[in-house]
């Protein structure tokens, strides 16, 4: 009787277990994927109306942006009057009349240094804005995004432009011209908002985005009062230029922009949109001023707290474990805080909080190690993770250069300080003189001085990403 009653017992585990892997777990898998997808699609939009859409890609989903042109879309009388909007109800001309994607296009560039999607993204010129305001304005915008910006040379080429053709043109489309190729090849676009006015409204997009929207917008009916307003890759603007004096970019200007209605979603990135349906984005923290404290050092400001170089050593190692055992094995300890402190006060300077926890973690790989054939000892590209004591010695012999061994001033700075090679007298280095640390890449036969990334922290996290993306290639 008892076994009978232990056989019916398994007999109903049994079916519960095929019940589970038959109908409940797909049909719970289908009823996240239905509530995923549905919760997706509203992060791009595509159950608002075109103006919200226009604001998601404008603001890459800032979610005040997104709030205030629900507002004007649903109450255009309260958005106006709301106390978020004076700073562009005084500014604007003619708010009544404009039309909604005007008002929140100008409301995102009033409102965008407290927003990070926004920051260093966004600027409005006039067309007799001069180049320096422009070159300044397009760096900043290429700095933003974590793109090298032009050397100092390259701006020298692109004044003598302006310089010879300033009577004929004005130095923006000049200028969009010469600056194109720096965010295409980087993945982003530079893109003109276009309101028919003698105004420049120029953003940056993720690729994917910007082809989605070029030559999207509002078409003008017959005895209508609207302003057409429509997105097109910002090169459109630099056409006369082009087909005079650069005829290799004609096939970007060829076909010109029709302009077609708003797309049916934003065209954000995946992962933009994924991340904001679990981690809204908050809004910037305030950036504090550069101190420049003891010894004349100059103050690194941290953009983030070290929670974030914390977490991205983590994934570093556990990545470089599973991934890259040998090298990883010859990887060196780290050094202490004392080590750290006497190379700042052995070269008078300051290293990013960045840079010092990343030599805490691992002091390097040793200058030969004992690796078996095949096996490289760079830590990204052909560059090798150096010492602290490497990189003291190495910063000696380039300091004791100045003044010497050069004539470019520079060539060769005293507040910089080098944490990869490549074994060819080339190096990463960190600029200390930067506030925020910025990485620049060292040729020791060329006097170009790239910049590699805006601060250490952001080189890390874009190395440590393409880690973990499998996109990471070593020599």
């Amino acid at each position: 009787m008892g076994f009978r009653r232990l056989r019916a017992f398994f007999g109903s585990i049994k079916i519960f277990v095929i019940f589970l892997l038959c109908v409940a777990i797909p049909g719970a898998a289908f009823v996240f994927g239905i509530i995923g997808w549905w919760v997706y699609n509203g992060q791009q939009g595509t159950r608002d109306s075109e103006v919200v859409r226009f604001a998601r890609m404008l603001g890459l989903n800032d979610r005040d942006v997104v709030d205030m042109a629900k507002l004007l879309e649903t109450n255009r009388d309260a958005a106006i009057n709301d106390s978020r909007f004076e700073q562009t109800a005084s500014r604007v001309f003619d708010v009544e009349e404009m039309h909604n994607a005007f008002l929140i296009l100008h409301y995102a560039y009033d409102i965008q240094l407290d927003h990070p999607r926004l920051e260093r993204r966004l600027d409005i010129f006039d067309w007799k804005d001069g180049w320096t305001n422009v070159t300044d304005t397009f760096d900043d915008m290429l700095d933003g995004v974590g793109l090298a910006t032009p050397t100092e040379t390259e701006r020298d080429a692109f004044l003598a432009d302006t310089e010879k053709l300033g009577e004929k043109y004005t130095a923006i489309p000049i200028l969009i011209a010469r600056y194109d190729g720096y965010f295409r090849r980087g993945g982003y676009q530079l893109t003109h908002i276009n309101t028919g006015s003698d105004s420049y409204a120029f953003t940056v997009l993720p690729m994917k985005t910007a082809r989605c929207w070029d030559g999207a917008g509002f078409i003008t009916l017959p005895d209508s009062k609207e302003t057409d307003l429509f997105v097109e890759p910002a090169i459109m603007q630099a056409v006369e230029f082009i087909n005079d004096h650069m005829p290799e970019l004609k096939p970007l200007v060829a076909k010109g922009q029709m302009i077609r209605p708003f797309p049916k979603s934003a065209c954000l990135p995946f992962r933009l949109v994924l991340k904001d349906m679990f981690f809204p984005p908050a809004p910037i923290a305030p950036k504090t001023e550069p101190d420049s404290t003891a010894t004349g050092a100059i103050a690194i400001v941290e953009d983030d707290p070290q929670d974030d170089i914390a977490d991205l050593i983590a994934r570093a190692d556990r990545w470089l474990k599973q991934n890259r055992p040998i090298f990883y094995a010859a990887l060196q300890p780290g050094v202490s805080d004392a080590d750290l402190d006497a190379y700042e006060a052995r070269h008078g300077l300051k290293l990013p909080a960045a840079l010092r926890a990343l030599w805490k973690w691992k002091n390097g790989i040793p200058e030969y190690p004992d690796l078996p054939d095949g096996e490289s000892d760079a830590l990204v590209d052909n560059h090798a993770f150096i010492s602290l004591q490497s990189s003291s010695q190495t910063k000696e012999t380039l300091d004791g250069m100045i003044g010497t061994d050069f004539e470019s001033p520079d060539w060769w700075k005293r507040e910089w300080v080098p944490f990869t090679h490549n074994g060819g007298g080339d190096n990463y280095i960190v600029d200390t003189a930067d506030p925020h640390g910025r990485v620049i890449e060292f040729w020791h036969a060329d006097a170009d001085r790239p910049v590699a990334a805006p601060s250490f922290l952001a080189w890390f996290k874009d190395l440590v990403d393409r880690m973990e993306r499998g996109e990471l290639e070593v020599d």
